[in-house]
């Protein structure tokens, strides 16, 4: 789908793009056609789309995988997709917000997407891939495009500015990597960033991200400027580990006056199982 039919669509279904929803219609088809080659889909895939928006991409999916559940948060476009397609007969539209919805209300039992594919507005990227990797461990490929500052945070290593929750939690679920940049002449109507498309593999060895971990990585690293213990000492939730958590820290070597942002995601993943071992 290029621009010109993108904006014969809205016209034709009465779309405007709407600021609040940072909505920013992808329409060129070229890369739209590697984003969903970088997905690898296949016709034994079921692939969740979030933010399908006005469907280019969602059309494609539909010819080579065997479903696709696409979440959209505006109900105009939930209505100009069930209009376009409605004699496709292997895609679902789900009218909601993915942050506030839950994965039983998606998907049936043992029926979870193995690849997930999104356009990621800037404000929603944290939450909604940590969102993802807690609620769909079972996928095997993620595809995002978002904006491409966002990349510092996502790619950071210990020690510098940008690492943080992102960088730490993403790197629970396997191989993560930059594949390409999307200019803003791409969308309709053009933003004004850059955007890049990311991929995340999972890996054999992957481990899941439960409630507990996000948590502990958050508190982790709300105080930047302080030591772990001081840090996760400021929330009283966390006052039984704090008592145990020196003699972890000792055992595996590490300072006990170490910052969380020193620490790299394989610690800190090993100081929240040690824990948890010994509540």
């Amino acid at each position: 789908m290029n621009r010109q039919e993108t904006v014969s669509i809205c016209d034709q279904y009465g779309i405007v793009a709407k600021k609040r929803f940072s909505q920013n219609f992808l329409c060129n088809s070229q890369f739209i056609e590697k984003i969903i080659n970088s997905a690898e889909v296949s016709k034994n895939d079921t692939v969740l789309e979030i933010g399908p928006g006005t469907g280019a991409m969602t059309e494609v999916l539909c010819q080579l995988a065997e479903k696709v559940i696409a979440v959209e948060i505006d109900p105009d476009l939930v209505s100009l997709l069930n209009r376009r397609f409605e004699k496709i007969d292997n895609l679902s539209v789900v009218l909601g917000d993915y942050l506030k919805l839950e994965p039983s209300n998606l998907f049936n039992m043992g029926e979870y997407p193995s690849i997930i594919i999104s356009n990621l507005p800037y404000n929603v990227t944290t939450p909604m891939i940590i969102k993802l990797l807690a609620d769909i461990p079972e996928s095997r490929t993620m595809v995002f495009m978002i904006e491409e500052d966002a990349c510092d945070r996502l790619f950071a290593c210990p020690g510098e500015k940008s690492y943080g929750v992102l960088s730490v939690i993403t790197s629970s679920y396997g191989e993560k990597e930059k594949l390409f940049l999307v200019d803003s002449d791409s969308f309709f109507p053009a933003p004004h960033t850059r955007s890049a498309v990311v991929r995340f593999m999972k890996s054999p060895d992957f481990i899941p991200v439960s409630d507990a971990y996000i948590q502990f990585v958050k508190d982790s690293f709300s105080k930047r400027r302080k030591t772990l213990i001081n840090s996760l000492s400021s929330f009283p939730r966390n006052e039984w580990l704090v008592k145990i958590l020196p003699d972890i820290l000792s055992e595996m070597k590490l300072s006990k006056t170490v910052r969380a942002e020193a620490l790299t995601p394989k610690e800190l993943i090993s100081i929240f199982s040690e824990l948890e071992h010994n509540k």
